[in-house]
């Protein structure tokens, strides 16, 4: 859905389930061209990760951020740790994105990481980048890690936001409404 004005504090868009668990994707035009951003942007972001993940519910295991000797599960958002690149198609700006190579702990010689091919290796974020992770073992709540430059907008869960969503037990959720 392409709408003017965000229904949230600070999102540009995001990608949920409704109600009856269809995927929904929301980019809020106006929010994002106040904030200095490009819809188009904004847009392919949120397609690409509902391509990826429609369901919300996928997650790779990888080293913990916290402790290279444990291991962390992280969602799968591939968009999350490229934010910020972007490129053109036929003069559209558009997101960068991960291929599934990123989540892998052990990927092939010669893997590509990211689409423009900025990213070095697995699990690693770009200056404006951001995960969500959930340590193993550990806490029962999920956490995020950012890039060096990472906005503060995206430094804290929105309430009602998945990411706020999965540092509460599922039981609690509430799902967005068309």
């Amino acid at each position: 859905m392409l709408l003017d004005d965000s229904d949230q504090a600070d999102a540009l868009g995001y990608h949920d389930l409704t109600e009856t668990g269809r995927p929904l994707g929301k980019v809020f035009v106006r929010s994002v061209v106040q904030s200095g951003g490009q819809w188009s942007v904004a847009a392919s972001h949120e397609l690409l990760e509902m391509m990826a993940d429609p369901d919300i519910n996928l997650a790779a295991q990888g080293s913990s951020p916290n402790d290279p000797k444990s291991e962390a599960f992280y969602a799968y958002e591939n968009c999350d740790p490229v934010q910020g690149d972007t490129y053109a198609i036929d003069g559209v700006t558009v997101s960068d994105f991960v291929y599934p190579e990123f989540f892998e702990i052990d990927p092939a010689p010669g893997a590509r990481f990211d689409h423009l091919g900025l990213v070095s290796s697995p699990f690693t974020l770009r200056p404006n980048g951001y995960l969500s992770f959930l340590p193993i073992p550990g806490t029962a709540r999920w956490q995020q890690i950012f890039g060096e430059l990472c906005p503060a907008a995206h430094r804290m869960p929105r309430a009602g936001g998945r990411r706020f969503r999965r540092m509460r037990p599922r039981r609690l959720w509430q799902r967005s409404t068309v």
